[in-house]
């Protein structure tokens, strides 16, 4: 880590620390970074404030937009695979949308490395959401979450579920420690720091929103308290955080999306607040990516909200009741499913679900995607390429 970068006092201090390279098998002496707890007031230009403000409306559009709609609950479950499938990529971890709908379908014994990680975001996302409805975003929900995160991969092998017990490298671990891209505060430090990042999001109340949403996900990456899977928690925060403040929900702003569009921005937007202490910068691009997504959220549920009406009237005009109608009316929901899966969700025997399914199919909205093995998958394409956008 190149500790001449930490020009910035104010934000933090470097500490001495030393261990063994295991990959190197190699001893090193060198710092790790310690941020100082947030503060509870900071100085933007004007230019920032009036961005937040515009960042503040868009919000508050998108809920309007969401609560206008007849389902809004409809778009959780795709939203949430998105946003899991974004947030796994900024980690290095892809998969194709379709591919992760498709998993829930599929044996675990078919299913990729990936997109078993990348479900068990979305598994965790759904519980974040359960557990904010009784408690306040905590160390314990989210390491609860952490455990769900990293289940099953190599990073769940050591601290899962728990804050780390050890220090972490952020960077390639195949070079020398002092070629880190960043070295997080070690285990006391971290413990201090991630106490009162808990107390922070959760009392300070004369900020902004999006400015207390801001600063607690930089501080969150900094002091890095997990073993692994910081990244995803770190943004699943964002998402929990629109819900429990009231300003989106269910939760469909996912700014991963936004800073996958430029991976090395976020990375780099996030070390240079720590080594120059610019929050004007960092808050800038924060509130510029919300502006962003906000807008291809709202021209995304624009042509979803197209496509069912339209097909909706295409099945009136054909005077078509029943279940094809109702499937019609979920197909964003569940662009991906079995005829067992028509037929649990609205109670029929097998022949009407196929009925309905065939019906789509005619249509051109369905296709079926398994090949006519056992089991057959549908797909509707045309939701997956708009959700996938």
């Amino acid at each position: 880590m190149d500790i001449s970068q930490f020009t910035s006092p104010e934000m933090g201090s470097l500490v001495q620390i030393s261990g063994h390279n295991a990959r190197r098998d190699e001893y090193y002496n060198h710092y790790a970074f310690v941020p100082k707890d947030l503060p509870h007031a900071i100085q933007l230009s004007n230019k920032t404030h009036a961005l937040v403000s515009t960042a503040s409306v868009a919000v508050g559009q998108l809920q309007q937009c969401v609560k206008r709609l007849p389902k809004p609950e409809i778009l959780l479950k795709p939203s949430l695979a998105r946003e899991a499938k974004s947030t796994s990529a900024l980690e290095g971890t892809y998969a194709p949308l379709q591919e992760i709908l498709e998993g829930d379908f599929v044996d675990e014994t078919n299913i990729s490395a990936a997109v078993k990680e990348i479900r068990n975001y979305i598994r965790a996302a759904y519980r974040g959401l359960e557990l904010i409805k009784t408690k306040p975003i905590c160390i314990s929900i989210l390491s609860e979450l952490q455990g769900i995160t990293v289940e099953g991969t190599t990073g769940g092998k050591i601290n899962q579920g728990v804050t780390r017990t050890g220090q972490v490298i952020i960077g390639d671990d195949s070079k020398p420690v002092e070629m880190a891209r960043f070295i997080p505060p070690p285990v006391t430090q971290m413990l201090c720091g991630y106490n009162e990042w808990e107390k922070w999001i959760n009392e300070t109340d004369d900020l902004s929103p999006i400015i207390i949403m801001a600063l607690g996900h930089y501080q969150f990456e900094t002091l890095h308290p997990y073993a692994d899977g910081n990244g995803r928690i770190g943004r699943l925060v964002i998402s929990l955080q629109f819900v429990e403040m009231g300003l989106v929900n269910p939760p469909l702003l996912n700014l991963s999306e936004w800073f996958n569009n430029d991976k090395e921005k976020y990375k780099n937007e996030l070390l240079l607040l720590s080594q120059k202490g610019d929050f004007d910068r960092w808050v800038s691009f924060f509130a510029e990516a919300i502006i962003g997504q906000v807008a291809h959220e709202m021209q995304r549920i624009d042509e979803l909200m197209t496509f069912q009406k339209e097909l909706l009237q295409k099945l009136k005009n054909a005077k078509e009741r029943g279940v094809v109608v109702q499937l019609a009316e979920e197909l964003i929901a569940v662009p991906v499913f079995t005829a067992k899966t028509v037929s649990n969700m609205y109670g029929v025997t097998p022949p009407p679900a196929i009925s309905a399914i065939q019906k789509l199919i005619d249509l051109g909205v369905l296709r079926e995607v398994t090949g006519g093995r056992y089991n057959r998958l549908y797909a509707c394409l045309d939701v997956i390429n708009i959700l996938d956008r």
